[in-house]
């Protein structure tokens, strides 16, 4: 099957496509991102935090426990907002408070 990697997930592996034939044990995208971490340190930089990275198959999204069977084309990307919930915020004084008090601004 056809892995296409988008974004910083292409700069960490160094390659923006391959064609790989993971054993019959891989059956689903998680499965094959657990594989792939184990190809060498550039793979597992690149899936370091699996929460994230978002999968599509044959061009739609899906979640990590969807299986790949029969998929001709994998894609790999990080999330367009970063990943992460943002803080909770609230301004005081002309300042941006984040839930922890921190100052922003």
């Amino acid at each position: 099957m056809k892995v296409v990697y988008f974004a910083w997930v292409r700069e960490r592996i160094g390659m923006a496509e391959e064609i790989v034939d993971p054993p019959p044990a891989v059956r689903t995208v998680a499965d094959l991102i657990g594989w792939l971490s184990g190809r060498g340190e550039q793979y597992a930089y690149a899936f370091e935090n699996a929460r994230v990275i978002r999968a599509a198959i044959d061009h739609a999204h899906v979640k990590p426990d969807t299986a790949i069977a029969g998929a001709r084309e994998i894609g790999f990307l990080p999330p367009m907002t970063g990943g992460e919930r943002w803080p909770s915020c609230q301004r005081s004084s002309g300042q941006i408070m984040l839930e922890r008090d921190k100052v922003l601004r």
